[in-house]
């Protein structure tokens, strides 16, 4: 691989792992009463903060979660109005789909040799 397609790639991985950790916090908040706002920190995945609210943008665009206004406050600064944050069904879709997808790709980066009957078995 090229290193040009290879920094594409490792670029798309991170979005993935962002966005993956961006919804994973939002499903574990489904036990709490309260939502715990500091998930709205973009310190805490490593991305600035322009990104993180771009992220944020996308995944309310895309229906994955909902309850959050986002307001340009002018200079590249922005506000997060939480309201009722909650992951919707769809991004809980997503993790699950996102979830098994790991499964598989670990089995094969372990250099298994993998059958349907095989991978059907670590599967939930």
């Amino acid at each position: 691989m090229d290193a040009s397609k290879k920094q594409g790639y490792n670029e798309l991985m991170e979005f993935e792992k962002t966005i993956y950790n961006i919804l994973k916090g939002f499903e574990k908040q489904l036990d709490n009463e309260t939502f715990d706002t500091d998930l709205f920190d973009y310190k805490i995945y490593h991305v600035s903060e322009l990104r993180f609210i771009r992220y944020l943008q996308m995944l309310i665009e895309a229906g994955f979660i909902t309850g959050i206004k986002i307001i340009e406050m002018g200079d590249k600064h922005f506000e997060i109005r939480p309201y009722s944050p909650a992951i919707t069904l769809r991004g809980l879709e997503y993790l699950a789909e996102n979830s098994m997808m790991k499964k598989v790709t670990n089995i094969l980066k372990g250099g298994a040799s993998v059958t349907i009957s095989a991978a059907s078995s670590v599967l939930p």
